[in-house]
């Protein structure tokens, strides 16, 4: 007879924070927003797609806000969320700007986009900091 044998068996758990992956989530909306904008300032998207990637951008964003709220402590992603709306608001009034044929609010949008992304690194670095 064999003697008993315990087997352990680890599973690696793909588990990560939810803050975190809608952070990510956030960000590669941002850059998709801003490659969006470009194209479509140099002449090579139409404005319908334009507009219409860019609402749903922005639709991704007030989701991934809604998630992060939803799930962590109050103050504890304060950055993250505030960058995200900040995103959310100015993808929405590139959209706009795009419908309208308004370069000029396209122009000023495209800036707060690319403050907006920063804005969220800077706020999802200051998260995974470890906190004393």
């Amino acid at each position: 007879m064999y003697p008993p044998v315990a087997a352990l068996a680890l599973v690696s758990c793909s588990w990560s924070d939810p803050v975190e992956q809608q952070s990510k989530t956030a960000m590669s909306a941002a850059q998709t927003s801003v490659m969006i904008v470009d194209a479509w300032v140099a002449g090579a998207a139409p404005s319908s797609y334009a507009s219409a990637t860019l609402q749903a951008q922005a639709e991704m964003l007030v989701d991934a806000n809604r998630q992060i709220q939803s799930g962590v402590h109050p103050g504890s992603a304060d950055r993250i969320v505030s960058a995200i709306t900040k995103l959310s608001t100015a993808i929405r009034r590139a959209a706009m700007g795009i419908k309208g044929g308004d370069r000029l609010q396209v122009s000023r949008a495209q800036l707060d986009v690319r403050a907006g992304a920063a804005d969220l690194a800077a706020g999802d670095a200051a998260y995974r900091t470890p906190k004393p």
